[in-house]
């Protein structure tokens, strides 16, 4: 029953090559949160799926930028399970001008209109247009705070592998400031 699996994957620095740690997380007990797109549980580039699969969820949507791959998984765990190789089988290459470092708020909504989407099919309703989505969300405060403290944390990495420590320092005083729980973990 097992429809598409992943593997846990090494972040690289980009300028040094130095490691930056692992990403890929276990999906035990979690097949409902990646299936309404709440958990993307390794990197979408160590994804083995089933032909008949991507078929039948009619591959990306490549209109949604930035999380074509959180939408497609989720589809793709509708259709049976998702799992992870617990062990690192290959790399993935950071750096702090990637659209994910830079565009890390504008990627958390529209990983929220990936949600909002899979919440109105699921209750029966018309699914929200992007335009109406976009002029409508207004993130909470404490969302605003774990976003911050995220893209701070992230360019506190990505400089310390690059050996700018005090950017590095200054970057995750300031996320450990934000969000200690999150900064710590």
């Amino acid at each position: 029953d097992v429809v598409a699996v992943g593997c846990k994957m090494r972040y690289v620095a980009a300028e040094s090559g130095r490691s930056l740690g692992t990403c890929g997380q276990v999906t035990d007990g979690k097949q409902l949160d990646i299936a309404s797109g709440w958990f993307m549980p390794f990197p979408i580039s160590s994804a083995v799926v089933q032909t008949d699969v991507v078929r039948a969820v009619d591959g990306f949507d490549e209109t949604l930028v930035q999380v074509e791959d959180l939408d497609f998984v989720a589809r793709v765990a509708q259709v049976g399970r998702v799992e992870l190789v617990g062990q690192v089988l290959g790399s993935y290459r950071v750096h702090g001008s990637s659209l994910t470092a830079t565009g890390h708020v504008e990627q958390q909504m529209r990983a929220n209109y990936v949600r909002a989407r899979f919440a109105a099919r699921a209750e029966g309703r018309d699914e929200p247009a992007w335009d109406q989505f976009r002029c409508t969300y207004r993130p909470t405060r404490r969302e605003q705070r774990r976003d911050r403290a995220v893209r701070y944390f992230r360019s506190g990495g990505v400089a310390a592998v690059n050996g700018d420590y005090p950017n590095a320092l200054r970057y995750l005083a300031m996320s450990l400031a934000i969000r200690p729980v999150y900064s710590a973990r």
